[in-house]
C-alpha cells in the first residue's frame, strides 16, 4: 500500500464520527494523518470543535496507524478504547474547513496498553496536545 491513503479502512469509526481523513505517514512508532472540519461534524459547537474532538482525532490517528500495520500483517484489525487522557492543553480552536494535521507517537507499550502522545496542528501551528492511554482488545 502506498501513502498517503484514505484512513477509512483502517479504523473502525464511520461517518458520522470519522475524523481522520487520509493517513500521510506510518512509522515505527510515529502516525500523521489529515483532517478536515466538514459543515456535518457532529462535535462542532457554535461552528467550532468541541475540546472531545481534538481526543478523538488523536485517538483515530493511533488506530489508523495501528489498522495500517495489522492491513499490512493480513491480520483483522483489533479494536481500541482509550483508557485514560492526561496533560490535554488546547492552545486554539478551529472552525469548519480547517484542515488539521495530526501526529501520533507511541511513547510505551506493555501488553495490550499503549501510552502515546499526539498534537495536532493547524497552519503550522500547533493547536492542541495530549497524552492517551489506549487499550487493544486482542
Amino acid at each position: 500500500m502506498t501513502l498517503p491513503i484514505s484512513a477509512k479502512s483502517f479504523i473502525p469509526q464511520q461517518y458520522p464520527f470519522q475524523f481522520v481523513d487520509t493517513l500521510v505517514a506510518v512509522e515505527q512508532n510515529k502516525t500523521i494523518a489529515t483532517y478536515k472540519v466538514s459543515h456535518d461534524c457532529v462535535l462542532l459547537e457554535e461552528n467550532m470543535l468541541s475540546e472531545m474532538a481534538y481526543i478523538e482525532i488523536l485517538a483515530q490517528t493511533a488506530a489508523a496507524g495501528s489498522g495500517f500495520y495489522f492491513t499490512q500483517a493480513n491480520q483483522k484489525i483489533p479494536t481500541g478504547y482509550i483508557g485514560a487522557v492526561k496533560k490535554f492543553q488546547l492552545h486554539a480552536t478551529c472552525t469548519i474547513e480547517s484542515e488539521l494535521i495530526s501526529i501520533v507517537e507511541t511513547k510505551n507499550s506493555i501488553g495490550n496498553a499503549s501510552i502515546v502522545e499526539g498534537k495536532i496542528m493547524c497552519k503550522n501551528e500547533c493547536i492542541a496536545s495530549a497524552e492517551l492511554t489506549i487499550f487493544v482488545n486482542n
